[in-house]
């Protein structure tokens, strides 16, 4: 049995949603795929799985050898999405949490580049919204219409990039 689940999770609250992942196992809903906010999970027994996320930012070309590098510790690579990486690992009962990284500079890393990708994008949808309010144009109502989802949208991205820069400030310290 399939069972699927709308959920939002921004870029800085990966653990918040790693967590969730988890809860989601211990009542026997196994996460397999994710596409634009729908989670859809396998009924099966309770599982003590540890999910964690990765974000990989850059090409494909070395991607068998990134997700082998996560199989041989021990990880199950279940799914992606745009760069983010889902992983899990049973728990072992006597051990503590199994995490990706071992040190806050490593993990710091996966926020940088994070940001190295939004910035590029943040900077593109400013420069199209630039291109639509500069214009005098004659169907005004569809461009103010378009001004606003601009200005929501650039705003988005802003406070994203904020929010993931103290993450990375955070784990710096």
């Amino acid at each position: 049995m399939k069972k699927r689940i709308f959920r939002l999770f921004f870029a800085w609250q990966d653990q918040a949603e790693e967590k969730w992942l988890t809860e989601m196992a211990e009542q026997g809903f196994h996460f397999s795929k994710y596409k634009f906010g729908l989670y859809t999970f396998k009924k099966a027994e309770a599982a003590d799985y540890v999910y964690k996320l990765d974000y990989k930012g850059s090409s494909d070309q070395d991607l068998e050898e990134y997700v082998t590098f996560f199989e041989d510790a021990g990880w199950e690579h279940v799914d992606r999405f745009h760069g983010w990486h889902y992983f899990r690992k049973v728990k072992n009962g006597s051990e503590e949490e199994p995490v990706i990284y071992s040190d806050r500079h490593s993990e710091s890393q996966k926020y940088k580049s994070l940001v190295n990708f939004l910035i590029p994008i943040f900077l593109m949808t400013v420069a199209i919204f630039l291109t639509i309010i500069v214009p005098n144009r004659p169907n005004a109502s569809m461009i103010e219409v378009m001004k606003w989802l601009y200005i929501v949208l650039i705003s988005m991205y802003v406070f994203a990039i904020v929010r993931v820069r103290l993450k990375v400030r955070k784990l710096q310290k």
